[in-house]
C-alpha cells in the first residue's frame, strides 16, 4: 500500500511538474503584446570596445544615460498587426513629452527592428521576452573610437 501511495504522489508531482499553462506556448510576438505596455527601467552597458579614447568613462556614460530615467518614464507599446508607439512622460508633471509611433518585427533570430516613419530602421540584438521582462541590445558607437552594446531592461507596467 505504501509503494501504491508512493507511485500515486510521484505520478501527481510529475503531472504538476510537466503540465503545460498557456503562456507557455505563446510565440515572443503575442508575448510582447500582452504583455504592453512595457517600461524601460534602466539601461545596461556591456562588450565595450574601446580604441583608444582616453577620456572615455563606462560609469559615467551610463549614469549619464540612466539620469533620463529619473525626470522620465518611457513606455513601449507593442500592438497586434506589428504597430506601436514609446511615450516619454514628465514624471513631475505627468505630461507626454514625446510619443513616437513605429512599426515593429520579430525575426526569426530572436531580433527586434523598429522604424519610425521617413526613418532607417533600428535592429536590437538578443531579444529577451518572458511576462515579467523584456531586454534587447543595441550595438552603438558611444564615442570616439569607442562601440558597445546598450541593453534595455524593460518591465510591464503596473
Amino acid at each position: 500500500m505504501k509503494k501504491l501511495n508512493l507511485v500515486a504522489i510521484i505520478l501527481i508531482a510529475l503531472v504538476t511538474i510537466t503540465s503545460c499553462n498557456k503562456k507557455d506556448n505563446l510565440t515572443p510576438q503575442q508575448l510582447i503584446v500582452q504583455n504592453s505596455p512595457w517600461n524601460i527601467d534602466h539601461l545596461e552597458l556591456l562588450n565595450v570596445v574601446n580604441n583608444g579614447n582616453s577620456s572615455f568613462n563606462e560609469q559615467s556614460y551610463l549614469e549619464k544615460m540612466n539620469s533620463d530615467f529619473v525626470d522620465f518614464t518611457y513606455t513601449f507599446t507593442f500592438k497586434e498587426g506589428g504597430t506601436g508607439d514609446l511615450l516619454s512622460i514628465a514624471k513631475s508633471t505627468g505630461d507626454i513629452d514625446s510619443d513616437l509611433i513605429f512599426t515593429w518585427e520579430i525575426t526569426v533570430d530572436n531580433k527586434l527592428i523598429l522604424q519610425v516613419d521617413g526613418q532607417d530602421p533600428v535592429t536590437f540584438e538578443k531579444l529577451v521576452i518572458t511576462n515579467k521582462q523584456l531586454t534587447f541590445s543595441l550595438n552603438d558607437k558611444l564615442a570616439t573610437d569607442v562601440t558597445g552594446d546598450l541593453k534595455y531592461i524593460c518591465f510591464p507596467k503596473k
